[in-house]
């Protein structure tokens, strides 16, 4: 898994990402002292393993300002814009599917207590939507918790400001209260439990449709601004601002992502 790979790159000596930047004079990093260039960590495998720009895609709109904070947040994957083979891969879309179908069916193996964590994978930051895992303590007394992945990603607390740490008791007592509650509700009041379960779906539906309408208004802005940027090639190559094989080749890229859009 992720842990064996960091393992293994840094018993290989293999530069983490922000150190290898920092080494070409790159990247946010660059002026930063490191404790450890091959201290991989689980997280960034993990990221790497997940990122569909090594197919040869650009992924636009991953994360969006929220009205409150100004912040940006990070949105579900069915949001993104996915403008598909914009640039060489660097692995073939066999081998990353086998990749997520594998790290999908991650079991959810026994800790140092021989206990495992029943949550994990199914609980999100409320702040940046990242997951949440499981942590262990042992300093008198064991304890777990739950807290925010994306607080830990280097540099820390840019993706999240804070680690939201809460109890794992705390919140198997509070998923055990409500499932009980549902089940009184359903068994005194089935046919109302059975409209409100109705109405849930339909509003999930409603809120799809929305997503859906977004993302068209999202590739019909896209599909006008390739047409612009067609335009404006074609008078750079005609007033030699622009040769004719670079020329040629962001033709065929924006007239192939716009025969993707609209088809």
């Amino acid at each position: 898994g992720p842990y064996q790979i960091a393992s293994k790159l840094k018993e290989e000596k293999v530069l983490i990402p922000s150190a290898y930047l920092a080494r070409h004079g790159e990247g946010v990093n660059k002026n930063k002292t490191f404790k450890d260039v091959y201290g991989w960590g689980s997280s960034t495998i993990c990221n790497i393993l997940e990122k569909r720009e090594y197919l040869g895609h650009t992924i636009n709109f991953k994360t969006r300002k929220h009205f409150k904070d100004k912040k940006s947040h990070y949105v579900p994957e069915d949001e993104w814009t996915i403008f598909e083979n914009t640039h060489d891969p660097i692995i073939d879309q066999q081998t990353f599917d086998l990749v997520q179908k594998i790290r999908g069916n991650v079991r959810r193996y026994p800790d140092g207590w021989g206990e495992a964590a029943p949550l994990t994978g199914l609980l999100y930051c409320a702040d940046c939507g990242g997951k949440m895992y499981v942590h262990r303590t042992n300093n008198g007394k064991r304890i777990s918790q739950y807290t925010c992945s994306q607080y830990t990603k280097v540099p820390c607390g840019t993706l999240c400001k804070t680690q939201h740490r809460i109890n794992e008791d705390v919140v198997l007592s509070l998923v055990s209260e409500m499932l009980k509650a549902i089940a009184e509700y359903a068994k005194h009041d089935r046919a109302e439990f059975v409209r409100v379960v109705q109405e849930a779906q339909s509003s999930q539906q409603t809120t799809e449709v929305r997503k859906q309408r977004t993302r068209l208004a999202t590739a019909k802005q896209r599909v006008s601004e390739l047409e612009v940027l067609l335009c404006k090639i074609y008078e750079d190559n005609i007033l030699g601002k622009l040769s004719d094989s670079r020329y040629a080749t962001l033709d065929a890229q924006y007239e192939k992502e716009q025969t993707e859009l609209t088809a």
